[in-house]
């Protein structure tokens, strides 16, 4: 049986290894259910017709000299052309030559095949010798190729007939949702593939097919089941094996690579989980829980981000926290992680009590042992806001209430001057007063050489902390960085409203571009740079690559299981007021300074000295009762590089790029 064994031969050990187990489990006892039933079907058929058509059309060809083909047929032994005729199936189990249903007949089933017709050629012939037959070697030769005809006719019959039939077109809504195809064969695929397995004989759902780019695992087994190839065989092999459900367990894939592999499974709209990525799991252990849904964050191809957890709770740990707008989408995703880190006492306030409440409800289902403090106020009430202070003494206090909407604050320039600066300002007076030993604000890429009213309001929040932070025992700083995924108020929610409608999907310019990070990410690097703070900081978090938001809309498409600009219409629109065609998230290169984290890094561009920063704020507080005007008047007087003409940066910004 050696010629059968050449056929799943590895190059190295592991790969040995890996054909001893999955050879082993193509016995009998491997094959459940249709496997069964197609493999005794098939070898069936073999039984019947391919040993003895073979056999007599190979006499009607080559009949010795002076004897006649009834001669001939006669001359073999009834006994012995059933006992060729059973030993030929065998034969072909035994060489895996019935594992061509699983997935269409190869080259591999084609040389498997053609080892068991040389086997059972020779067994033939020996056996005539034995029995006496007096036929010449000839016939035999001419039995083994019209046996190879008859074998690979059955096998290969399917793709031949493809290649003069036109198939249809695929209709991915009627696909068995039984049938699942499998991406990564590596370690944590082999888990995952075992535990479905184990639940089939009770589910009968079972992976028919895996897909891994690793060339050497192509043509071999992995549990019974076929490697068939690399990610560009995703799409037909969804339509060939009619797959339902595709389960992406390479959680150790490069990001890059993993958007691409979720790219191509978006287009089979066949139902779609994958495997968090590595870093997230815990001892690499692998459950079927596990699994989740694909999100737009998977199509990005970013680098996952590994955070000093450690540090971050003994920073929390034991200390009374406020968040300020803890209700919104930074502000909650700020109390969850500070919940799990053990504080003493955590005060979430916003004006808004709906997302609040929901807040609440949440913390006190998941971390029940939690001091929890919901405080509805307005942080333009000083009065409110210094009673707060006074009361509970927070150690720490991380500002995430503002007003964030660009277009909305272009018409609303005086109420994003009073919640976002003045607001700012009743909570850091308070938190002066009350010995707050840290002070961490939110602050925004929009803030980086702003052309809005949100994104200016944002630089002064800016200067007011570098101010605070000489004047107070206060630790003053900010956490700088670009647009959140899924957070209120970004593309992610509005674009999945709009195609939830049938499109069109609305985009401002076919060029526009922004920077992103999850929520939970975004997060996790703001308390380990306010771990960091000792003053007047302005962190920056690294963010990445910038992301074309076209294509963010084409991928949201896909997701939904939409075709872009056929299913969905994507529509340009042109900037909204105050928007700019690239955002930024830092002033100077040349003034940076780099962190113990390598995606954090501090800003050292000087403010404003104190005296003059107090005199806009006078101005400031003048202008609000006036007008929307004037307000944007004495802002383009105390920030210089605030300029309300986008268009005008982003020409800048292009020919800089250019030059570079």
């Amino acid at each position: 049986m050696a010629i059968c064994g050449i056929f799943n031969y590895q190059n190295n050990n592991e790969g040995n290894q890996r054909v001893k187990t999955e050879m082993s489990a193509v016995t009998p006892g491997g094959f459940r259910g249709l496997a069964a039933v197609k493999t005794v079907l098939f070898a069936g058929l073999d039984l019947i017709f391919s040993p003895l058509l073979a056999w007599l059309a190979a006499l009607a060809i080559y009949i010795p000299e002076g004897r006649s083909f009834t001669e001939c047929v006669s001359a073999v032994p009834v006994l012995l052309l059933a006992a060729v005729s059973v030993l030929t199936p065998v034969l072909y189990f035994v060489c895996g030559a019935y594992n061509f249903w699983r997935r269409g007949a190869r080259l591999e089933d084609a040389l498997r095949a053609l080892a068991a017709a040389v086997l059972s050629t020779l067994f033939f012939a020996l056996f005539s010798v034995f029995a006496g037959v007096g036929l010449e070697f000839g016939v035999f030769i001419i039995y083994f190729k019209i046996l190879c005809g008859l074998t690979l006719s059955l096998r290969f019959f399917r793709r031949v007939s493809a290649l003069f039939i036109k198939p249809k077109t695929p209709q991915y809504g009627r696909r068995s949702t039984d049938r699942i195809m499998l991406i990564g064969a590596g370690e944590a695929g082999e888990k995952i593939l075992r535990l479905i397995q184990a639940r089939t004989p009770v589910t009968r759902r079972g992976v028919v097919c895996i897909i891994d780019d690793d060339v050497r695992k192509h043509g071999t087994f992995l549990c019974g089941v076929p490697v068939i190839g690399g990610r560009k065989m995703i799409e037909s092999a969804v339509r060939e094996y009619n797959i339902g459900e595709l389960i992406i367990a390479a959680p150790s894939m490069k990001p890059q690579e993993r958007g691409e592999v979720v790219m191509h499974c978006v287009r089979t709209h066949a139902k779609l989980l994958i495997l968090p990525n590595i870093y997230n799991m815990v001892n690499c252990e692998v459950r079927l829980g596990e699994l989740r849904e694909v999100r737009i964050e998977d199509l990005l191809g970013q680098d996952p981000i590994r955070l000093e957890k450690d540090r971050v709770h003994e920073f929390i740990r034991g200390k009374r926290v406020m968040v300020t707008g803890g209700g919104g989408s930074i502000g909650s995703e700020l109390c969850r992680q500070i919940a799990a880190g053990g504080p003493e006492l955590l005060i979430a306030l916003d004006i808004y009590e709906n997302t609040t409440y929901i807040l609440e409800q949440e913390l006190r289902r998941d971390y029940p042992d939690l001091n929890l403090k919901i405080i509805i106020a307005n942080i333009c009430d000083s009065e409110a806001i210094g009673r707060v202070f006074e009361e509970y003494k927070p150690h720490t206090v991380f500002n995430a209430a503002a007003h964030k909407h660009v277009p909305l604050m272009e018409n609303n320039v005086i109420e994003a001057v009073k919640n976002n600066i003045f607001g700012t300002l009743n909570l850091i007076r308070a938190a002066d007063a009350s010995g707050v030993e840290r002070f961490v604000m939110i602050s925004s890429d929009k803030a980086v050489r702003p052309t809005n009213v949100m994104g200016v309001t944002k630089r002064v929040c800016e200067m007011l902390m570098q101010v605070y932070s000489r004047i107070s025992k206060t630790r003053f700083s900010a956490v700088r960085f670009g647009n959140v995924l899924g957070t209120n108020g970004s593309v992610i929610p509005l674009f999945r409203e709009q195609i939830a409608r049938g499109g069109p999907v609305q985009v401002t310019h076919p060029e526009i571009k922004r920077y992103f990070m999850t929520i939970s990410e975004a997060v996790s690097l703001v308390l380990e740079a306010a771990s960091l703070a000792l003053g007047g900081e302005i962190f920056v978090l690294d963010m990445g690559k910038p992301i074309k938001i076209t294509d963010l809309a084409r991928s949201m498409i896909m997701l939904a299981g939409y075709e872009p600009d056929k299913d969905i219409k994507i529509e340009y629109i042109g900037l909204r007021p105050g928007e700019k065609m690239f955002e930024e998230l830092i002033i100077d290169r040349d003034i940076m300074a780099r962190t113990k984290n390598n995606l954090i890094f501090i800003e050292k561009h000087a403010g404003l000295d104190e005296a003059r920063l107090f005199e806009m704020l006078g101005k400031l507080s003048t202008a609000i009762h006036i007008s929307d005007a004037e307000v944007k008047k004495v802002l383009c007087e105390y920030v210089p590089e605030y300029d309300s003409t986008p268009a005008q940066v982003d020409t800048l910004r292009q020919v800089q790029r250019d030059g570079a």
